[in-house]
């Protein structure tokens, strides 16, 4: 015999008669909110997961930009100091140019001396944040900042590079001397200039977002 069980109990004269009264409706109810709440539960703690794991990769990239941009703010310093004095010895020969005659002019060139240093500054830990999306979940105050800061490192670089090819040219040998003075006083100038506001940045960025690297 096959037995086929159905919510339906056909009487005589072919009509069905429903038989609601002995379906489990409780059980399945229970059964339904088991299920829904288990799948909220699973996307509720696969959100978690996500959370922390994005707060732990936004956290350490923190730690290393923090890093970073004290090493960077120390090279700053150092040339900071070296290029201030340098710009004073520029401003001496300048006022020592105003009004010189021939001889005065080989007089100050041959006592002058130039030798340009520039901090090479590190940017590592910024394209790391890039590259892993880390920035994508720090704060936006906090990326901007940091992405004014290398953008400026970045215009530091060329700028220093820019020198560099400069006093690899013919043309800076064949010039004569008051224009090299103005020449590297413009430049050094311009490096101060950069240098000042790199480091009142990095003292800023310190300032403000030291403490959210943790213990």
């Amino acid at each position: 015999f096959l037995i086929i069980n159905t919510p339906w109990n056909l009487k005589p004269g072919g009509h069905s008669v429903p038989r609601f009264k002995n379906l489990p409706f409780s059980k399945i109810l229970v059964e339904i909110f088991s299920v829904v709440f288990a799948v909220l539960l699973a996307l509720w703690v696969n959100e978690w997961r996500s959370v922390l794991e994005h707060r732990d990769l936004a956290g350490t990239a923190l730690e290393h930009l923090l890093a970073e941009v004290r090493h960077n703010q120390a090279e700053i310093n150092e040339s900071l100091e070296g290029h201030r004095k340098m710009l004073d010895t520029l401003n001496f020969y300048i006022r020592g140019l105003e009004n010189a005659d021939e001889s005065r002019i080989n007089v100050l060139s041959d006592r002058f001396t130039y030798s340009y240093s520039h901090s090479v500054l590190n940017n590592t830990a910024w394209q790391t944040a890039s590259i892993t999306q880390a920035v994508r979940y720090m704060p936006y105050a906090q990326t901007e900042a940091l992405s004014s800061i290398y953008e400026l490192q970045s215009i530091y670089q060329e700028h220093g590079n820019g020198i560099f090819r400069n006093l690899g040219s013919v043309s800076f040998y064949d010039a004569t001397f008051p224009t090299v003075i103005k020449s590297a006083h413009f430049n050094v100038a311009l490096s101060l200039n950069i240098e000042e506001k790199l480091d009142s940045s990095y003292t800023v960025f310190l300032r403000n977002y030291a403490g959210d690297a943790g213990p």
